[in-house]
């Protein structure tokens, strides 16, 4: 089912160059939460350059951590594993091409090894729980990894906070691996060979596309579709206008029934429900800095400036030049 082509290290961007691998499969099909697909369409067509993780804390932790937790998981599970530094390429499609940790020894099995903040343990289920709740973006890699080798099946072994060991069994789905490379292949197909930027499905994939309005300020007539999209926005903001003074209304009445309580249980029980909780915080008044230090307050170097693109909604205002 697949081939060892390479014995080159798995950081070696040229191996991963213009390639559909367990990195980037998620964020190709709009299945990351930490990359989007028109990010990584900028990379495979070599506009940008991958993040460079070398010097993440994370990154770093996990790689120091792979072989300690590699061998916790043989001697735990009672199996042989070997560290793997290959690149494997699916006979399927040559564009598609992995770099796996380990191999279970005399076995056509997969271990993919991770390590997560104690604040993650909630996107796990517990300690060999099976189909288990795990982060979308390693079901991606790991239904990846299963295309392009063919194996039964991958083992999932990952270290919670520090001491919170925990191993999964990662069946084949047959049908959400075809779906999963359907994807991806439509993705290449439809946007990578010819170039076109996918659309974007949220606002900051959108700001990420078109970060910069056309220094003329140019307008464009709105078609019908635009029209109802408008008008839809306009009844939804309405709506929302009207749910959030309701709201403002119930907190109200809450916070007369509460009085100088900081906390609301629910009744013979110690389950919070509400808080209003005491707090402060310190800011710099800058009316009074730029008045008493006016030097430091034009000086350059402690100013930051940034640019930004705002969209807003408007109910309808006649722009005097059509051209603009």
């Amino acid at each position: 089912m697949a081939a060892v082509v390479k014995m080159k290290p798995e950081q070696d961007p040229e191996v991963r160059k213009g390639k559909y691998t367990g990195s980037n499969v998620a964020g190709c099909i709009g299945s990351s939460r930490w990359s989007h697909p028109n990010k990584e369409f900028d990379i495979l067509i070599g506009k940008t350059f991958p993040d460079d993780l070398s010097d993440n804390p994370y990154v770093k932790a996990g790689q120091w951590a792979e072989d300690q937790i590699g061998k916790r998981f043989a001697k735990e599970m009672h199996l042989g594993i070997r560290f793997v530094n290959r690149t494997y390429v699916s006979k399927d499609w040559d564009l598609a091409t992995g770099h796996i940790d380990a191999k279970i020894t005399g076995q056509n099995v997969g271990l993919e090894i991770k390590t997560a903040s104690e604040f993650k343990k909630k996107e796990y289920s517990e300690h060999l729980t099976p189909n288990p709740i795990i982060p979308i973006e390693y079901r991606c890699q790991i239904n990846h990894y299963l295309y392009i080798t063919g194996w039964d099946y991958w083992w999932l072994a990952v270290l919670i906070g520090g001491n919170d060991f925990r191993v999964f069994k990662i069946e084949r789905d047959e049908e959400a691996i075809a779906e999963q490379v359907r994807k991806v292949k439509a993705f290449h197909s439809n946007y990578v060979v010819p170039k076109l930027s996918p659309p974007a499905r949220t606002p900051e994939e959108a700001l990420y596309i078109f970060p910069s309005a056309d220094p003329e300020e140019k307008s464009i007539d709105a078609t019908p579709e635009f029209l109802e999209l408008h008008l839809e926005a306009n009844l939804l903001a309405q709506e929302m206008k009207t749910k959030k003074a309701r709201m403002a209304e119930i907190e109200t009445d809450m916070q007369n029934m509460m009085e100088d309580a900081t906390y609301v249980n629910t009744p013979n029980s110690n389950e919070r429900i509400v808080q209003w909780k005491n707090g402060s915080r310190s800011q710099l008044n800058q009316k009074a800095l730029k008045g008493d230090m006016p030097e430091l307050w034009q000086n350059e170097k402690y100013i930051n400036k940034s640019t930004f693109r705002t969209f807003k909604i408007l109910e309808g205002e006649t722009n005097g030049n059509r051209n603009k």
